[in-house]
């Protein structure tokens, strides 16, 4: 009985989710096509689930956001609240990243530091990254960079249109 509760409280949260993303995103997007992919549902006894909204920029470029959500154990209102508040959240952060015009979201960038001290290091050549935001993670994986490879150095410099030109470059020779 107690998983079929929780497959039930799962599917409604997932329309839920789902319902929102769309009126939402309406919102900022009218006419962009939504897609939504279920992978298979595992059950177990602390249920939660994650979900994962991306848009797919005209140069292939991915810009995400997400969430995690716990399917509560008895069953309530609050949940459906829950889950409501936590698409328009996803849906808005998206949005903002779209705006600020970066290839990658904030949460990507400080992932993609180590290959671009790693590039520079090795060809001698900047390696540029346009982002919306700079996270604190980010100006933390370029301070630790800098300090391993003691050739290059990060700069951020703001963009006019919005957003941030991340750029690594070698030191100049003194």
């Amino acid at each position: 009985m107690r998983t079929y509760v929780h497959f039930c409280l799962l599917t409604q949260i997932i329309s839920v989710f789902q319902d929102t993303i769309k009126v939402e995103l309406a919102k900022a997007f009218p006419r962009i096509p939504l897609e939504f992919q279920r992978q298979p549902t595992s059950l177990c006894p602390a249920c939660g689930m994650g979900i994962l909204l991306y848009a797919q920029t005209s140069e292939g470029h991915r810009i995400a956001s997400s969430t995690m959500i716990e399917i509560p154990a008895r069953t309530s209102g609050k949940h459906e609240v829950k889950a409501r508040e936590r698409a328009a959240i996803m849906v808005k952060w998206l949005t903002k990243q779209i705006a600020l015009g970066g290839v990658v979201d904030e949460y990507l960038a400080d992932q993609i530091v180590i290959f671009m001290a790693l590039a520079t290091f090795r060809e001698a050549q900047p390696s540029e990254l346009l982002v919306g935001e700079v996270s604190l993670h980010t100006e933390t994986a370029m301070r630790i960079a800098e300090t391993m490879l003691r050739d290059i150095v990060f700069s951020v410099q703001p963009i006019k249109e919005g957003g941030y030109l991340m750029i690594c470059e070698r030191k100049a020779l003194n």
